[in-house]
């Protein structure tokens, strides 16, 4: 598992904000960074699961009632109807870090959502992965810019490719999609690729 850099804002936003809204494309972690905060008291529900969904669809209200731990709701796309529900019920009980929701698609963007969630929500956008989260070190690339230092090291100071430019080359041509990165031959990290797309063109 990555360390994400976006779960440090997450953090803070819990802190400072009734509903954290995570978004981005699909496959680019959402759900494995959102269940990193899952643990006792919190809950965690994805609607992924049906029985879940329906239970959702049925009573929106009644499916996000609960007490001031932090609820996590999965793919909150697939249930519009729930977004009034958390509004009326951040609006009873208005301790930050009640909900966090993650969505695939722009669900304010959403022919059936009329509730935007406004004063109540932090939005925040997860990317595919950073080389810096792929590669455990931290976001440097700027200074490295200004200092004319572009050597690629490890955490430990090691190198991490005798050849600059084959590293970078390699690197972009893997991507940021974490699936993808487990794939040990560049043929297969394309044909992911490809797939991927394939969905969004027909």
């Amino acid at each position: 598992m990555y360390q994400r850099w976006q779960s440090k804002k997450i953090q803070e936003a819990l802190t400072t904000r009734r509903v954290i809204l995570l978004s981005g494309s699909r496959q680019c972690g959402k759900s494995i960074l959102a269940a990193a905060f899952s643990s006792a008291p919190n809950i965690y529900r994805t609607l992924d699961n049906l029985a879940i969904l329906e239970a959702a669809r049925i009573d929106p209200h009644d499916f996000v009632k609960h007490g001031n731990e932090l609820m996590i709701i999965d793919e909150i796309q697939r249930c519009p109807q729930l977004l009034p529900a958390i509004k009326m019920d951040v609006d009873v009980n208005r301790n930050m870090g009640r909900f966090l929701l993650t969505g695939s698609a722009n669900i304010q963007s959403l022919p059936a959502v009329q509730e935007s969630l406004a004063g109540r929500v932090r939005h925040l956008r997860l990317r595919p992965l950073a080389a810096g989260e792929i590669e455990q070190t931290m976001p440097t690339f700027l200074e490295k810019i200004f200092s004319k230092n572009f050597m690629t090291t490890n955490e430990r100071g090691e190198s991490k490719s005798p050849s600059l430019k084959d590293y970078y080359i390699d690197l972009a041509l893997k991507g940021g999609y974490p699936e993808p990165l487990l794939l040990q031959k560049r043929k297969s990290r394309q044909e992911w690729h490809q797939d991927y797309l394939y969905h969004f063109t027909q």
